[in-house]
């Protein structure tokens, strides 16, 4: 009886390790400098570091089609997106429909694009790559 009563158990931990060891694989492993696994990608939140007063985030695009974050935190003010996209990755773009269409360009694999906004209030502000429609993240100002 023992026996029975740990299998559940054991199967129930078994599982859990299984799922928490596949979540880490997955990534292309083509990314350089800074990228994260494309499973981790989901929960990721960045910090910006400070160029002078401007809020900088260097956000990469993977060959799966996510950001390298799901959540961007910075305060109001001055931010500026700088966009990585991976070696042999399709090209991607950062849009923010919130903040009347400010854009980067679209970016070549390899390449990088920028752009700089001015957000003065606090609030999420979404923010999407309009060439991959399911490729979506947001700057969470506070």
């Amino acid at each position: 009886m023992t026996l029975r009563a740990r299998t559940p158990v054991a199967s129930v931990a078994l599982a859990v390790s299984l799922g928490l060891g596949l979540a880490g694989c997955g990534g292309s492993g083509g990314s350089s400098g800074g990228g994260s696994s494309s499973s981790s990608l989901a929960s990721a939140v960045l910090k910006p570091t400070m160029s002078g007063t401007t809020q900088v985030f260097d956000l990469h695009g993977s060959a799966q089609n996510q950001f390298s974050a799901a959540t961007l935190e910075a305060k109001p003010g001055t931010v500026r997106i700088v966009l990585h996209v991976d070696a042999g990755s399709a090209p991607h773009n950062v849009t923010f429909d919130a903040l009347g269409g400010a854009a980067t360009p679209t970016v070549d694999a390899g390449s990088t694009g920028e752009v700089t906004i001015t957000v003065p209030q606090p609030g999420v502000y979404p923010f999407a790559c309009t060439i991959h429609p399911g490729m979506r993240a947001a700057l969470h100002i506070s």
